[in-house]
């Protein structure tokens, strides 16, 4: 029979959980660029095994892809994050906890809110629901060098607010809250050229 535990995070603000079976990975909300990640035993909250203090306000999502954790963040530098799973600090260099940190790339004014692997590629999905601004995605390599950017713009059709991103190995998809609502599929025609076609949701 499961047992589950009721656990204090004291006066701190969960913003984002992550399990991979083993281990137990909560982020808790902070401030002026800073915010906390906690990895736990899965089998024994009580027992932080590492705790990070990441350069980002709020970590909004996380992901675990094969030995490395992923991470996006409401915050005003820095976008994504990644962490290995195994041991996320470094001790040849221990202030930064071997993390690796992508900024925010120049055409983006929003913050983002979803994020998927595929292939060695992490999407990072940006909504386009604020005046003027349409979805987008940016796409990075596995260690977070920015590699490609995705307008969801073309003659005839614009996507905005964008909820959550998926893939299913081959093509990304979109979904999102729109009126009506949109599943939209996305994927590379050719090196570095995207199309997409988005489907009503009834």
């Amino acid at each position: 029979m499961s047992r589950i535990r009721n656990y204090n995070f004291d006066l701190t603000t969960v913003s984002a959980i992550v399990n991979n079976g083993e281990a137990m990975w909560v982020a808790f909300e902070g401030s002026s660029n800073i915010c906390k990640l906690n990895k736990l035993r899965s089998f024994d909250l009580n027992q932080i095994l590492y705790e990070l203090t990441p350069s980002v306000t709020k970590i909004t999502r996380m992901l675990i892809n094969g030995t490395d954790l992923y991470a996006i963040a409401d915050d005003s530098i820095n976008v994504a994050l990644k962490y290995e799973v195994d041991n996320p600090l470094d001790g040849a260099d221990i202030a930064t906890y071997a993390v690796l940190e992508a900024n925010i790339p120049g055409e983006i004014t929003e913050k983002p809110i979803a994020l998927t692997f595929m292939g060695s590629n992490l999407y990072v999905l940006f909504p386009g629901n604020t005046s003027g601004e349409n979805t987008k995605i940016v796409k990075y390599t596995s260690n977070l060098s920015f590699d490609d950017f995705i307008d969801l713009n073309k003659s005839g059709e614009v996507i905005t607010d964008a909820i959550s991103i998926t893939n299913d190995g081959t093509n990304l998809w979109v979904v999102t809250n729109e009126s009506p609502a949109k599943l939209v599929k996305i994927w590379e025609t050719s090196g570095g050229v995207y199309d997409f076609e988005s489907y009503i949701i009834l």
